[in-house]
């Protein structure tokens, strides 16, 4: 206890994080508090506390695409990579937050993958595939995704990928 109340400064992340739960515990509707701890959670390795902490700061804060999308995908990880009934809920309630969000669109299109739905999973991927600016991280993961499912799809081409110009240069 005498630690925890120690100035946080210098303090490493799991006495900080005691500090933050400890703070939650005394102040449950702390919604701020939720949506802050949820993503160190998910760093520690922790995703079903990440969910957890995600639905509470959902109920007290509001649903927004990235509270929706980071629950779902920290389900995902909870479930090793299977896309659940809930997670799936989570990410479509983010694309109807916004149509073009990439993230949950991207676990939505793993879902169908995982589902055998082939022909649905195939214009899922092509569809987030086709939004690419080029040189995305994502977009490479989406075409091994497409490979998988033996279509090829065609790699960035130079000119795509950001790079510096010649006056950067």
């Amino acid at each position: 206890s005498a630690r925890l109340e120690d100035p946080a400064q210098g303090r490493s992340l799991p006495d900080l994080v005691a500090r933050v739960e400890r703070h939650l515990a005394d102040n449950p509707e702390d919604g701020r508090g939720w949506d802050v701890v949820a993503p160190v959670y998910m760093r520690m390795g922790r995703p079903q506390d990440a969910a957890a902490a995600y639905a509470r700061a959902i109920r007290l804060l509001g649903s927004d695409v990235r509270r929706e999308t980071d629950r779902g995908e920290a389900l995902v990880v909870a479930n090793n990579g299977i896309v659940s009934a809930d997670a799936h809920a989570a990410f479509e309630r983010a694309v109807a937050m916004d149509a073009k969000a990439v993230k949950p669109r991207f676990f939505l299109a793993l879902a169908l993958t995982q589902e055998n739905r082939k022909d649905e999973a195939i214009a899922a991927w092509q569809s987030l595939l086709a939004d690419a600016e080029g040189g995305e991280a994502w977009a490479e993961a989406v075409r091994m995704e497409l490979a998988k499912l033996g279509v090829e799809a065609p790699a960035p081409a130079a000119a795509d990928v950001a790079g510096p110009s010649r006056e950067q240069i």
